[in-house]
């Protein structure tokens, strides 16, 4: 099964010497869900715990062991390196030539080990730009719906301001086309949000038949409302009441009566 799952994600690295599926396995759990996340090879290489560490001293140039990164995958590395080491030809004729210039054993791992890392990240490629482009299809659909939304607040906003003046028809015609993006967009909170708008300009209007026509309205919005958890409306009881909430300050109570 694993074999299975590895091949149909990143097939050339199981088919890669010495790797096989477990240490494809490895490597993808290191990349985790977000392969993008890693930006370069350098940055995996450090993620794996292979990336050369300078200790130079007076005239001596070499590197250290790397302690950090992450362990599984830097025995992952390891594990393939020792392989390449017995039945890999180029691997064993790199490491003839690298004891010929004075290097041990463990230095030559770890440039092995580094060199590797470097071959599993160019294997890892294919999966990264699968995930990069869709990331983008992603980001274009929130562009156009973030536009989308935003004329729509503009046409409300021209609304509410039409109905202050007030300007009815002109403010109807705002909050229609609003309405048309929003069906558009398939948004029902802004579809809901609309009627609740126009039913409140159409009881401020107090023409003949509007007190029905908001009523129904704002059913619709309330309808719309339940589902995402907001809070009913206060306008709906005034709807049905045929009035509107009295606009200004509230009138003093009778408890507390207003003091000269």
């Amino acid at each position: 099964m694993l074999n299975r799952l590895t091949t149909e994600l990143v097939a050339d690295l199981v088919a890669a010497f010495g790797i096989g599926a477990d240490i494809a396995a490895e490597m993808l759990i290191v990349a985790g869900d977000n392969p993008e996340r890693v930006r370069s090879e350098p940055a995996f290489a450090r993620l794996c715990g292979v990336a050369p560490i300078p200790a130079s001293s007076g005239m001596t140039t070499r590197h250290r062991l790397n302690r950090g990164g992450h362990r599984q995958a830097n025995a992952a590395l390891y594990r393939a390196v020792i392989v390449r080491l017995r039945y890999h030809q180029p691997t064993q004729a790199y490491y003839q030539r690298r004891t010929a210039e004075g290097r041990t054993k463990a230095e030559i791992i770890r440039c092995l080990k580094r060199l590797l890392a470097r071959e599993i990240w160019s294997y890892l490629r294919p999966l990264r730009q699968a995930r990069q482009h869709s990331f983008l299809l992603l980001d274009s659909y929130r562009s156009v719906n973030a536009l989308m939304e935003t004329i729509i607040r503009l046409f409300k906003a021209a609304g509410l301001v039409a109905a202050d003046a007030p300007r009815w028809d002109e403010a109807e015609r705002q909050f229609g086309i609003a309405r048309e993006f929003a069906e558009q967009m398939r948004n029902r909170l802004e579809l809901a949000d609309l009627g609740r708008l126009q039913a409140g300009m159409l009881l401020d209007r107090n023409g003949h038949g509007v007190h029905e026509r908001a009523a129904a309205m704002l059913e619709d919005a309330l309808s719309a409302y339940r589902p995402s958890g907001c809070p009913p409306t206060p306008l709906r009881q005034d709807a049905y009441n045929g009035r509107r909430r009295p606009k200004g300050p509230k009138a003093p109570s009778a408890e507390r009566p207003v003091t000269v």
